[in-house]
């Protein structure tokens, strides 16, 4: 395969820009005949299959994001696979008049494309042998990939202190590339996000603690997965991302990478298994294979685990109890009723249910810093003045956030407890939906809002931190869906904007902060014409 010219992240991500009348490069329409198969199997490998939840964990969504975790549950193949199905597997089908069904998963995805793929290091149980699995969430099952001797895992816990297990997650791009070209490999990363928050938050339902590990490099983590060994079809290879500690006690480890001399024996092993073709044909993006190694884990890195050792502000109880059933049913919009208006509590419960709160899923990942501020086009909530504010969520940016933006700015306090900010009064409503592709859902909702990253110094200094950013700004997201599922509202993630208008309304002039995801919240129009199916009902004989 032809190597990509060497672009640097930036200037990939300058590249992949909208803008009014340029958009980021892509086919300019969808070639239905080749649109990838949603599903990865791995032909040659035997299927364990995984039970369905009898009954979802009692604990409540509140609880979860207060720190409230339950105490752990015991460690076998019925709460593993509790844990999959409550954070990457199905959620329902949908099926239209003439448009045939497709499937809706747990975790969001741009375009229900889902580029993410899971893989599971599993010590042994009753009736599992100990290997590497790869989780198929159409069958909702694993396929083994590797076997091992337990002794491999017995020297695990001891590296990581504790029991427990390994799970990785990786991007297929051509999933993204096919619909959106060369921005797709954004969008891959957000869906990292919220991966990782779908499993951080099912990991606590069950009183466990998922930690990533910043010390493995891609290379290390494809070896561990036995992708060097790998016939990939073309343009079809998964990237490696990252590896996450799954600790069955519950507490969060400090070790960053796997045991020393671990890798090599595990990559002697035999891996199983042939990838399925996904498409026929293909469009290469060589900007995303640029991005792609411009943005490489080459080393361990460091990060920062910043986040308050106690609660600073309790968020108050959500409605609708379990976590499992918010978590169940969240959908995203594609429609909002613009007549109805959202309660200030609510507005504020929103707001504080994406602050990175001591010990509580999904941020005690331990990703370091989110470096975000939530730039907020409040269009519809009572009893507060529409107008633009903002939500800092790095108080280490606060300063320089804040220099950055247009300099009238008010910067008047909203709420106690909350680093929440009026910027400006007025209705914004238009100039969201300008700003987010003209699509009407930034306009027509309760409020929109768009991410805004501390960029350049992270960047160059380690371009492995677009890859992050993208992460954080992608978890951040998912709590939204959460929440606002939980309100009886709906959120929908929008990755189509106008990246340096947005900058230039809001007085960035520089790369220093970029806006990297945009997401709205409001009262969703559920479209009549679609029917919901259970989740696994192609599986019921």
């Amino acid at each position: 395969m032809e190597r990509p010219s060497p672009m640097s992240i930036i200037d990939y991500h300058n590249r992949t820009k909208h803008d009014y009348g340029k958009m980021a490069r892509s086919a300019g329409y969808l070639d239905w005949a080749n649109q990838p198969v949603p599903f990865r199997f791995y032909e040659g490998t035997r299927q364990v299959k995984l039970p369905l939840l009898g009954s979802d964990p009692a604990v409540s969504l509140t609880a979860l994001l207060n720190g409230e975790i339950p105490p752990p549950s015991p460690f076998h193949l019925e709460t593993v696979a509790g844990m999959l199905e409550l954070s990457l597997g199905l959620s329902a089908w949908k099926s239209a008049p003439g448009a045939g069904k497709w499937a809706l998963r747990i975790n969001p995805s741009s375009g229900n494309l889902h580029p993410t793929e899971a893989y599971l290091l599993l010590p042994s149980t009753a009736s599992l042998n100990a290997g590497l699995y790869h989780y198929d969430p159409f069958h909702h099952c694993l396929e083994g990939r590797a076997y091992f001797d337990d002794g491999l895992f017995q020297e695990l816990a001891s590296h990581f202190g504790g029991a427990g297990f390994l799970v990785a997650l990786t991007s297929i791009f051509w999933r993204e590339s096919w619909k959106y070209g060369e921005r797709a490999y954004r969008y891959c990363m957000l869906d990292i996000g919220h991966g990782l928050a779908a499993l951080a938050m099912a990991a606590g339902l069950f009183g466990w603690q998922m930690t990533y590990l910043p010390g493995v490099s891609d290379r290390e983590l494809g070896r561990l997965l036995g992708f060097d060994r790998l016939d990939w079809p073309p343009n079809e290879a998964e990237e490696p991302q990252l590896l996450g500690w799954v600790s069955l006690d519950g507490a969060s480890t400090s070790t960053d990478s796997i045991a020393p001399g671990w890798l090599e024996r595990i990559s002697r092993q035999e891996f199983l298994g042939r990838p399925n073709r996904l498409s026929g044909q293909h469009v290469s993006w060589k900007a995303i294979e640029s991005a792609a190694m411009a943005s490489a884990k080459k080393n361990a890195i460091e990060l920062e685990p910043r986040w308050p050792a106690k609660l600073e502000q309790r968020l108050n109880p959500l409605p609708d109890g379990p976590a499992a059933k918010i978590i169940r049913r969240r959908r995203s919009a594609g429609e909002y009723d613009a007549s109805k208006s959202i309660g200030r509590e609510v507005f504020l419960s929103l707001m504080n249910g994406v602050m990175a709160h001591g010990g509580a899923p999904p941020f005690n990942l331990g990703l370091g810093p989110q470096h975000t501020g939530l730039i907020v086009f409040v269009h519809r909530v009572l009893d507060m003045q529409p107008g633009l504010y903002c939500l800092n969520l790095d108080s280490d940016n606060q300063g320089r956030l804040q220099a950055a933006l247009t300099p009238g700015f008010e910067w008047a306090p909203v709420s106690d407890g909350l680093p929440l900010y009026r910027l400006l009064e007025g209705d914004f409503s238009q100039q969201a939906m300008e700003l987010g592709c003209r699509q009407p859902i930034a306009g027509d909702s309760a409020f929109s809002l768009a991410m805004v990253s501390l960029f350049a110094p992270l960047v160059v200094h380690e371009p492995f931190m677009y890859r992050l950013l993208h992460w954080h700004c992608g978890m951040i997201g998912h709590m939204f869906y959460l929440g606002a599922e939980a309100w009886g509202l709906r959120a929908t993630g929008i990755g189509c904007f106008f990246d340096d208008p947005v900058h230039r309304f809001l007085g960035l002039n520089d790369d220093l902060f970029q806006s990297l995801y945009h997401l709205t919240v409001g009262h969703g129009i559920e479209d009549r014409r679609l029917q919901t199916l259970a989740p696994y009902h192609h599986l019921e004989r």
